[in-house]
C-alpha cells in the first residue's frame, strides 16, 4: 500500500485530489482534510471514501473479466480455481484497503456469494447478508456496536428491499434515463435504511444525496480501475501510466469540485438534528410499517405507523418542555483550554479562554448543545476585565452568579488579604496556577473542587494528593470528563 501511495502521490499533486483518491482507491483516509470530509458528509457522498461493496464489486468484476471467464476447462482442478482465484483477489484487496466493518461485509458477502454459485446452491441475498454478519460478529462481536458496521448493513439491507420497489414506480425506455433512475433508487434505498442512525449519530440529514449520488458512484467506479491501471503499469515501469494518471486527477479533481459546489448550495443539509436511541428504533418501525402496508395492500399497518408518529411527537414536545426549563452549567473537557456553557432556557451563556481553538471547542461543545435545543448563544472570556450582568448571571473578575450558585474561578495564585473569606458553591482552578491547596482553604469555603482540562496533567496529580491529605472534596475533568451541574436536581 505504501508502494501505491507513492505511485498516486506522484499524479495527484493537489492534497484534496490525494486525499480523495487514496481513500477511494485504497481506503487510505489519515490525509484526508476536515473541510472535505466535511462536504462529502454533507452532501451524503461520504460512503464513497469509505471502500465497501461497490469497490469490491469493482474488483470482482475485473477478476471475472480477466482471469475466471477465461477458464473453459471442467478440470475439477480449474473449478476451484473458479473460486480460488476471486476469493484470494478479493481478501487481498480487502487487507489492502485496511480492512474496515464495510469491506469485511462486502468481501465476506462475495465470498459466500462466490462459494454458493460454485457449490450450484441457490443464492439468497438476506441469507447471504445474514452469513456474513454471522460470520463477523463470530470472530470479533464487539463489532455489532461499531458505527461503520451498522451504517454498512443497513444500507446493504435498505437496497436489497427498497431498490426493487423503488424502480418499479418509474420504467424509463430510455437507457441513459433508466440508468440515472436506477443509480437514484439505489440512493433513496441506502438513506431508507440508513437515515435513523445518521440522524442519531452525526445529527444531520443532507437533502442533495440524489445529486451526489448520481456524481459520485460513476465517478468511483471510474476511479477505482484508472487507478489500479495505473498501479500496474507503474509497476511495470516507471512513467508508464502518466496518461491515466493525468486523466485520474483530471477526474477527482471535478468530483471534488461538484461535492464542494453542492455543499455551498442553498438548503444542502440540515444540521443539529437531535435524536435518542429509542427514536431512532421507533423511526426504523415507521419505515417497515409503512413498507410493510404496501407490500400486503393492508393499510391497517399505516395506523400503527401513524400512531408511532403521534409517539414521536409527543415526545418531542416533553423534549421542548424540558430544555424551556433546562437550567444546567457544563465545565467541558477542551484540552488545553477552558470552557463553560450555562443553559438557561432557550438562552446559553458561553464562558470559554481568549483565542481558543474553535475546532476543538466545537468537537467538545457541539454535540451537546444541540441536545439541549441549540439555543441561542452569548459568549463571552476568562480574560475580560468588563462585569457582564444578565437576567439570571453575572460575571464579574474572576467570580460568576448563576441563578442561586457562586462559583470562583482561579487562575492565578489568590492575593486576598489576611482575613479576607469568600463563600462559594464551586471552586474552578484553570490555567496552572502556582498554587497550594492549602491556601484555598484560607480564603475560601466551597461544596467541590473542580480542576479543568487547560491545567497540566502533573500538576493537577499533585493538587489531587494534597485534596486526598487535607480531605478536600475535588473533581478532575481530565480523568471524568466534563462536569454537569443541573440545577433542576441539585
Amino acid at each position: 500500500r505504501s508502494k501505491f501511495i507513492k505511485i498516486l502521490r506522484k499524479y495527484l499533486p493537489a492534497e484534496n485530489n490525494f486525499s480523495v483518491g487514496s481513500a477511494l482507491i485504497l481506503g487510505y483516509k489519515d490525509e484526508i482534510s476536515e473541510e472535505v470530509q466535511t462536504a462529502f458528509a454533507e452532501t451524503g457522498a461520504m460512503h464513497v471514501l469509505a471502500v465497501s461493496g461497490l469497490h469490491v464489486g469493482i474488483i470482482y468484476l475485473i477478476l471475472q473479466i480477466l482471469f475466471v471467464n477465461r477458464i473453459k476447462s471442467f478440470h475439477p482442478f480449474w473449478k476451484w480455481m473458479k473460486v480460488i482465484i476471486p476469493i484470494l483477489g478479493i481478501w487481498t484487496f480487502a487487507l489492502l484497503t485496511g480492512m474496515s466493518p464495510s469491506v469485511k461485509r462486502a468481501a465476506t458477502m462475495f465470498s459466500i456469494f462466490i462459494l454458493g454459485t460454485a457449490l450450484s446452491r441457490r443464492k439468497y441475498s438476506y441469507n447471504i447478508l445474514a452469513g456474513s454478519a454471522f460470520l463477523i460478529l463470530w470472530v470479533n462481536p464487539f463489532l455489532i456496536m461499531n458505527v461503520g458496521f451498522q451504517l454498512s448493513y443497513m444500507a446493504v439491507f435498505g437496497i436489497l428491499y427498497f431498490q426493487p420497489r423503488i424502480a418499479k414506480i418509474w420504467l424509463i425506455k430510455n437507457k441513459i434515463g433508466n440508468y440515472f433512475w436506477q443509480l437514484s433508487a439505489v440512493s433513496i434505498a441506502a438513506q431508507l435504511g440508513t437515515a435513523p442512525l445518521g440522524l442519531f449519530y452525526f445529527h444531520q440529514f443532507p437533502f442533495y444525496f440524489l445529486f451526489s449520488g448520481l456524481i459520485v458512484i460513476p465517478a468511483a467506479f471510474l476511479i477505482l480501475c484508472l487507478g489500479l491501471a495505473l498501479f500496474l503499469l507503474e509497476s511495470i515501469y516507471g512513467g508508464l501510466g502518466m496518461t491515466i494518471g493525468w486523466v485520474l486527477n483530471g477526474l477527482i479533481e471535478g468530483v471534488n469540485w461538484a461535492i464542494f459546489m453542492l455543499q455551498n448550495m442553498p438548503g444542502s443539509v440540515a444540521k443539529g438534528i437531535w435524536i435518542s436511541g429509542a427514536i431512532a428504533f421507533l423511526i426504523y418501525l415507521i419505515i417497515g410499517k409503512t413498507a410493510i402496508a404496501f407490500e400486503t395492500k393492508n393499510f391497517k399497518w399505516i395506523l400503527g405507523a401513524l400512531s408511532i408518529l403521534t409517539i414521536i411527537g409527543i415526545n418531542y414536545s416533553f423534549s421542548k418542555y424540558r430544555i424551556f426549563n433546562n437550567r444546567k452549567m457544563v465545565v467541558y473537557h477542551v484540552n488545553k483550554a477552558s470552557a463553560i456553557d450555562f443553559f438557561d432556557g432557550n438562552d446559553l451563556i458561553s464562558l470559554t479562554s481568549k483565542g481558543i481553538d474553535e475546532k476543538n471547542l466545537n468537537f467538545a461543545v457541539q454535540n451537546n448543545r444541540w441536545a439541549e435545543g441549540s439555543p441561542e448563544i452569548q459568549s463571552f472570556h476568562f480574560e475580560d476585565s468588563t462585569t457582564h450582568v444578565l437576567d439570571t448571571w453575572m460575571f464579574k473578575e474572576n467570580f460568576i452568579q448563576f441563578y442561586d450558585k457562586r462559583i470562583a474561578v482561579i487562575d492565578e495564585p489568590p492575593n486576598y488579604s489576611e482575613d479576607a473569606f469568600i463563600e462559594v458553591d464551586y471552586l474552578i482552578i484553570r490555567n496552572n496556577p502556582k498554587l497550594k491547596i492549602e491556601s484555598l482553604l484560607n480564603h475560601f469555603s466551597f461544596e467541590l473542587l473542580i480542576f479543568d482540562a487547560s491545567n497540566k496533567f502533573w500538576q493537577v496529580e499533585d493538587w489531587e494528593q494534597e485534596c486526598h491529605e487535607l480531605e478536600v472534596p475535588f473533581y478532575n475533568i481530565h480523568d471524568h470528563g466534563a462536569f454537569i451541574l443541573d440545577l433542576n436536581k441539585s
